[in-house]
């Protein structure tokens, strides 16, 4: 075995041991800054829970009066549609939100009623608790500036048609209770696919004049 495969057996090796990793370790290790688990019989914490319980319900009530439906090609674009009128519901609820720069977890930065600092993101699935598919991810902690308590809105939503969605329900997570692994996978661009070396045959693009020869 070569000097490399031998670097790749290794690392593989060491993630193995990566896996079912509390997500505040791993918040802490990347960022410094801890993850404060929710205490539902803590006053403070028990009126965050109901204010953004109350946000949400408000949501479902007036989705399900309207019978309204969302129209997005997938569940990823779904999201950030209902995302918008979540936040807006929150702030309506007396809670101060912030949209962070940048792809990746944490989407928003929210301050309670009590002044306190807290990180959420939501989530949308059509199999919100019968699905293992991997659907929270993780890469840095550049956007987490401070200790917070650390939520995640989840949205079980049904398909109406192709391109259509209704939303059903809504669960409150504390990510602090959260555990985690690490995936790494190889990855190449299309200038690695297609590089002349690898390439064994082709059958170039047909000009207009072809096209109407062979048509």
């Amino acid at each position: 075995m070569g000097a490399t495969a031998e670097s790749i057996s290794r690392v593989f090796s060491e993630l193995r041991a990566l896996r079912n990793i509390p997500f505040s370790d791993v918040v802490l290790a990347t960022s410094g800054k801890r993850v404060i688990p929710i205490d539902p019989t803590a006053p403070e914490d028990a009126r965050l829970i109901k204010d953004v319980i109350q946000a949400a319900d408000s949501f479902l009530r007036l989705s399900a009066r309207t019978a309204r439906t969302y129209s997005a090609e997938d569940t990823r674009k779904l999201s950030r549609s209902l995302e918008e009128e979540f936040v807006a519901e929150m702030e309506r609820a007396g809670l101060k939100t912030q949209r962070l720069g940048q792809s990746g977890y944490p989407d928003h930065r929210l301050v309670d009623r009590s002044g306190r600092a807290c990180y959420f993101e939501t989530k949308v699935s059509s199999h919100i608790e019968e699905s293992s598919m991997r659907s929270f991810y993780y890469s840095g902690g550049k956007k987490i500036a401070e200790d917070a308590r650390h939520l995640l809105v989840g949205w079980g939503v049904q398909r109406e048609s192709p391109e259509h969605w209704r939303v059903l329900s809504c669960k409150l997570v504390d990510l602090a209770k959260l555990k985690v692994s690490l995936k790494i996978e190889f990855n190449a661009g299309n200038t690695e696919i297609y590089a002349p070396s690898g390439i064994l045959a082709q059958i170039p693009k047909l000009d207009s004049q072809q096209r109407r020869l062979t048509s």
